[in-house]
């Protein structure tokens, strides 16, 4: 896991992201190394910087080399606007099959569409052990029926998310040809002879996985910060990449995430837990659970209040009961909306005041501050230490471009001079 912030206002914005990365191998169990790049220039040569968060490959390949190889090829070459580099990163992984060969992008998916698979298989296994005793009563058509109710109510929540980019109605046309091959082949291992309707719902949930938004399967979080050549404040673009259909990147833009030229804000990665309670003055999961809390003891009286009100009355109390629903959820929203006004006045909008007028180094201490936070709770308490190891700060700005602040190496600076120098010679 990852620990990644990003402080950005008018002048600068600083990027600072920890080293852990945890390795899970085919039995489950995982081994946590601090020695992971999340942090890089985008280009040598421009005021641009890049931030991996989630997966550490791109369909097997890792993301240093990735990034690494875009920047040789990029040059010196610059664009208007952020959004031109991110545009063009993107186009250079869809082009680059030498890089990330067809047989990775293809075995990622298919990779991808057997993990829905199997986990459509594990949810159809449960729910026969919760109506039947006995699993020898369970025919293969009560079984299918079950699948295929699981499938529809799936894809229907699927259907209502937002395309990813460049995908239309007419790729999942395409789509669901291919699903229904490969379920086709991953029935057959099974031994099973699934219904023609059976493999058509499978493989239009599958379908359409691919082409929306959803939460299914790996995904790599891609952060832009930095200045186009006609942008004279900095900004901040999120995406979610998970994999390739065809020449197709499978992304989405993460709006929550990004921030324009000119604000002002605090924008935390992965695992942001800390960085949260730092800025709204409560923790996100300890607020949801006195949210969920409160609300369920705030019905409870409420029900019990009418429950009283029909055990002593024999007139109609229809009209009472329902004056008295629209009282409480007007009370229940003002509450709420009390509560989020205070957070925002009296913790966003104060630390977010101040980040307006921080200067570079400032910046700079703010992001470690907070990924350091993290990891220390990591550190102490008994939760894995996911986040760790030495974290890497930049800062960008218009005028000084990408800057360093503090960086690890693998090797030995004082024995390595060739390295810098070569690089020295690039500026």
């Amino acid at each position: 896991m990852t620990a990644e912030i990003a402080v950005i206002n008018k002048s600068a914005v600083a990027l600072a992201a920890d080293s852990a990365v945890t390795i899970t191998n085919s039995s489950g169990s995982t081994k946590i190394y601090n020695g992971a790049e999340k942090l890089f220039a985008l280009t040598k040569y421009h005021p641009v910087g890049i931030m991996i968060f989630g997966s550490g490959t791109l369909c097997s390949v890792p993301w240093e080399l990735v990034i690494k190889q875009y920047r040789k090829q990029l040059g010196q070459k610059s664009f208007d606007t952020l959004d031109g580099y991110a545009e063009n990163f993107f186009s250079f992984l869809e082009g680059e099959e030498t890089l990330i060969p067809k047989d990775l992008r293809f075995q990622f998916l298919e990779n991808y569409w057997s993990g829905i698979y199997l986990d459509l298989w594990e949810m159809v296994y449960r729910k026969v052990q919760e109506i039947y005793t006995n699993a020898d009563e369970v025919s293969d058509q009560d079984t299918f029926d079950i699948l295929k109710d699981i499938c529809n109510r799936i894809s229907l929540t699927l259907d209502k998310q937002e395309f990813l980019t460049n995908f239309t109605q007419a790729d999942i046309d395409e789509l669901s040809i291919q699903c229904n091959e490969f379920i086709g082949v991953k029935s057959a291992e099974q031994g099973l002879e699934l219904p023609v309707e059976m493999k058509a719902a499978l493989s239009k949930l599958l379908a359409v996985a691919t082409a929306k938004e959803n939460t299914l399967g790996p995904n790599s979080g891609v952060v832009f910060a930095g200045y186009g050549d006609k942008e004279y404040f900095p900004t901040i673009l999120a995406f979610d990449l998970k994999g390739f259909w065809e020449k197709k990147l499978r992304r989405i833009p993460d709006l929550q995430k990004s921030c324009g030229g000119g604000m002002s804000a605090i924008e935390a990665y992965a695992q942001d837990e800390e960085a949260l309670t730092f800025m709204q003055g409560v923790s996100p999961s300890l607020k949801k659970l006195y949210e969920q809390t409160f609300f369920s003891s705030f019905d409870s009286i409420l029900n019990k209040a009418i429950e009283l009100i029909e055990a002593n009355t024999t007139q109609n109390c229809d009209e009472l009961k329902a004056n008295l629903h629209q009282f409480a959820a007007s009370k229940w929203v003002t509450a709420t909306d009390a509560m989020a006004n205070a957070i925002q006045r009296d913790y966003i909008d104060r630390v977010v005041h101040m980040v307006e007028f921080l200067p570079k180094d400032e910046l700079a201490y703010m992001a470690e501050s907070l990924v350091n936070m993290t990891a220390f709770k990591r550190k102490v308490t008994n939760d894995s230490e996911t986040v760790g190891g030495p974290i890497d700060v930049a800062v960008i700005s218009k005028g000084d471009g990408f800057v360093w602040i503090k960086r690890k190496h693998y090797f030995d600076g004082g024995l390595n001079n060739h390295y810098f120098e070569k690089f020295a010679k690039r500026s």
